[in-house]
């Protein structure tokens, strides 16, 4: 849980372009396969 919480919210974050990039990839990945899980799955939203 620690490696998804965010450790450093209240303070001023330098993070180069490299590791800004990696994590989008990362959450796009996890996206993609949330995606992936429900179409698979077969569950539907509800109203």
């Amino acid at each position: 849980m620690i490696a998804l919480r965010n450790p450093v919210a209240h303070e001023n974050l330098n993070m180069s372009q490299d590791d800004a990039m990696r994590q989008l990839m990362f959450a796009s990945m996890i996206m993609y396969k949330i995606d992936e899980g429900v179409i698979y799955s077969g569950i539907t939203e509800q109203e």
